[in-house]
């Protein structure tokens, strides 16, 4: 009762850690996936006279590079720019700021100013209004998370067809707008030297300074990977620019962001004052009228008569009565600060819900540790390109050595064999299973069909056969205690110490038997597998199954079978000696398993277990995705029992072919590279969709043609349904994905301490019809070769 109250406890406390992990990162993708379609800023507005009265009448000249960052470009571009002083402004993409998180930062503690350039830089992305959101949105969140600092300006891909307006936001074009209203600032360039196509750092330096003109701009160059020579130009551009009187800024100091501080008047201004006793407050009042477009030609710092008429005429305009006309009062610094904050940029960060602190934290972390994680990707991805590869070539080995050794030639067995059936509701096979077997042509044979424990016509279908052969066929009817137990009691009343077990599913070719009992010759062989073939294909499912069969057992097996590391003698076609099984103490209750259990029993007590490869078993396969999905499930959860059951042989030198062939062999590839393998598959689509697949693309094609070198090396060896590797690709893509999860499953049951049932799946008399298949065919071959001998039969 204590024991199975702690069981209890630790499944339930297991699953209440897995729906607290579950719950919380469903709130969290809930509220990032809200943050991110949510408007972070109110909608920009900036005062476009700033820039055409000020900056566009002096020689100010704003440097920008789009397309970042790149690894080969924007160290180089970062390291020239600050060898100047020259600041600069950088408009990065999402997806390559993800990959680079470091260039980011880099960029940023340097002091340059960073944009957005939305997330994949695709045609597409101003397809719609929620499209560009999320582009922009995401691209933030990664920018943001490395420098602490809100983005507010944005570039569009292609410039959108803006032209040379660098101050466009909306225009006619709406896809504009759509930035705007979420708080973005649009910024084009006025002077494009194309540096993406120049020939030569030279001729971006020519192309640049002949498309300049007198006042400000904002220019446009790329730190992307295909610009060969921006990064040479860079010196000749600054030196030439300098040369004709240019200075430096970043696009917000060029666009005014930043303007409305240095325009807040603290005096009452009248003619004939100046600014050594009004705190510059007459500068910035005719910085103010010249961006409002009325020139000055005053002195500079001195309130004079054209600084008292433009004052004048912009106070009409405004209509400005309370103060006198001409002069600076109380009320008319009140209409320029409110002016001033209505048109100027005033970011404002949306709210968000309070685990949004909790994922921008997590966020921040993951991108700081992007370049970590990107090992760990790179790490995995040659992991399972490694193991893949070794197995490969090891089997290959393995198969060769198999070859040049050939099958030794063995004299018949001529003393008894046991047959052993355990059946549990297999009236739709039972009958064929039984006469496939009574049908080998074994004199000295001895059949136990043990019930265990049937609810359907089990029984009488084979006391029906009973009757026929009542010296070699004996029914025994068992309460129902599992496969294990009804093997196990098979084995106490067999009188022969060759004992054959097959499945209840399961039928024989006629010379099945013999070529397993042959091999008992040897005194040290232990138990010998045979091959399992699936039945007839009816569906895709089973096709994918029978690919399966065909590619592990024409591989692994024969390889694996020189060394002795043969894991499991499966249920559906094997063979035993009574004596060592029993010493062994029989087939194990403690796993769902018991084939594979045994076996590696037998491997761990130094006994040789082989393969049979013509020893030809026929079994059903499931159907159904959810009858194979509760096969695999017994399969996978059992070898993780078993694993678990004898870990301590795991790279033991004592049992070396079990130690360090077949336990390992079970433990990475059955189980491991199971978890692994879909990974493969995740990070091609993820890389398709960030425009990273050229990294992945070369290891997601070395890696799918050692699988299919692999599969077709097995096919080459089959007779028959060799057409199946066609359907390899999507077999890999549903096992890979379908296996994964039911590993998840298994290792989350056996960590809770779960005992899963044996979850029967259902048959449709697939052995059955098979059986009736052969004997027809065997009939036909039979009267062929009678016809030959006997011409008048004909």
């Amino acid at each position: 009762m204590i024991f199975y109250s702690q069981r209890r406890f630790r499944k339930w406390g297991f699953r209440a850690i897995l729906a607290i992990i579950l719950g919380s990162i469903i709130i969290l993708a809930a509220d990032f996936t809200y943050g991110l379609m949510t408007v972070p800023h109110k909608p920009a507005q900036i005062n476009i006279n700033y820039y055409y009265n000020l900056i566009g009448s002096q020689k100010v000249i704003a440097l920008t590079f789009d397309d970042g960052p790149s690894p080969t470009k924007t160290d180089a571009i970062i390291k020239a720019l600050k060898k100047e002083h020259v600041p600069a402004t950088f408009f990065f993409m999402g997806s390559h700021a993800l990959r680079y998180p470091n260039l980011v930062k880099e960029a940023n503690d340097n002091g340059f100013e960073i944009g957005n350039h939305t997330f994949s830089h695709a045609p597409s992305v101003h397809s719609s209004p929620w499209r560009l959101r999320l582009e922009l949105n995401i691209t933030d969140t990664i920018i943001e998370a490395v420098t602490h600092t809100p983005i507010r300006l944005y570039r569009p891909p292609f410039l959108l067809d803006i032209g040379g307006d660098p101050t466009t936001t909306t225009g006619s074009r709406p896809q504009l707008s759509w930035a705007t209203k979420d708080g973005y600032v649009v910024v084009g360039a006025d002077v494009d030297p194309k540096d993406w196509t120049a020939g030569s750092s030279t001729q971006v330096v020519d192309d640049l300074v002949a498309k300049l003109s007198n006042g400000g701009h904002i220019v446009l160059l790329h730190d992307g990977s295909s610009e060969q020579h921006t990064v040479d130009a860079l010196p000749g551009i600054i030196r030439e620019l300098r040369s004709r009187g240019y200075t430096f800024a970043t696009v917000s100091q060029v666009l005014g962001l930043d303007a409305t501080k240095d325009f807040h008047l603290t005096k009452n201004l009248r003619a004939g004052d100046v600014d050594t006793t009004t705190d510059t407050s007459i500068y910035k009042l005719q910085r103010f009228l010249v961006m409002e477009g009325y020139p000055i030609n005053d002195d500079r710092g001195v309130f004079g008569a054209n600084t008292e008429k433009a004052l004048t005429a912009w106070q009409t305009e405004q209509r400005i009565t309370r103060d006198t006309a001409g002069q600076v009062g109380t009320y008319t610094r009140l209409v320029i600060e409110q002016r001033l904050k209505a048109t100027m940029y005033q970011p404002i960060k949306a709210s968000h819900l309070g685990a949004a602190y909790i994922f921008s934290w997590v966020t921040h972390f993951f991108i700081i540790a992007a370049p970590i994680v990107a090992q760990i990707v790179l790490v995995t991805v040659s992991t399972v390109l490694i193991l893949v590869a070794v197995r490969l070539l090891l089997t290959l080995i393995l198969r060769g050595v198999s070859a040049i050794h050939g099958t030794a030639t063995m004299p018949t067995w001529t003393n008894g064999i046991t047959v052993i059936i355990p059946a549990y509701n297999e009236e739709d096979n039972i009958g064929a299973t039984v006469n496939s077997v009574l049908n080998s042509g074994i004199e000295k044979l001895e059949v136990f069909v043990m019930n265990d424990g049937s609810k359907d016509k089990t029984e009488q279908i084979v006391k029906e056969i009973e009757r026929q052969y009542p010296k070699k066929l004996w029914l025994y009817n068992l309460k129902n205690g599992g496969k294990a137990s009804a093997l196990n009691y098979g084995f106490k009343l067999a009188h022969n110490e060759v004992v054959v077990t097959l499945d209840g599913d399961t039928i024989f070719d006629r010379n099945t038997i013999s070529m397993l009992a042959r091999h008992f010759h040897d005194p040290n062989v232990a138990a010998v597998a045979g091959k399992v073939c699936a039945t007839r294909s009816r569906n895709l499912l089973n096709m994918f199954q029978t690919a399966e069969y065909i590619i592990s057992q024409n591989m692994d097996k024969h390889g694996y079978n020189v060394v002795n590391a043969i894991g499991v003698v499966p249920g559906p076609v094997g063979a035993w000696r009574k004596s060592v099984v029993l010493a062994a103490g029989g087939y194990s209750l403690e796993t769902l398993v018991e084939d594979q259990d045994l076996t590696l029993a037998l491997l761990a007590a130094g006994h040789r277990v082989i393969y049979e490869p013509k020893a030809y078993a026929y079994s059903e396969t499931p159907f159904t995705v959810n009858d194979f999905i509760k096969q695999r499930f017994r399969w996978i959860f059992g070898t993780v029992q078993c694993l678990w059951k004898y870990k301590h042989y795991l790279f033991n030198f004592r049992r070396p072919a079990l130690g360090w062939v077949a336990l390992p062999n079970t433990l990475i590839f059955s189980i491991l590279l199971s978890l692994l393998m879909p990974l493969m598959d995740i990070l091609l689509i993820i890389t398709l969709f960030t425009g990273l697949a050229k990294s992945m693309i070369i290891g997601y094609l070395i890696f799918a043609a050692v699988d299919f070198t692999y599969a077709a090396l097995a096919f080459m060896q089959e007779s028959q349904r060799r057409w199946l590797i066609v359907l390899l690709p999507l077999q890999r893509l549903f096992y890979r994905f379908v296996i994964c999860t039911v590993v998840y499953r298994s290792v989350a049951k056996a960590i809770e301490g779960s005992e899963p049932q044996w979850n029967k799946v259902k048959k449709r008399g697939d052995a059955h019809a098979d059986h009736l298949q052969m004997l027809s065919e065997n009939v036909l071959e039979a009267t062929a070769t009678a016809t030959t001998v006997h011409p008048k039969l004909s």
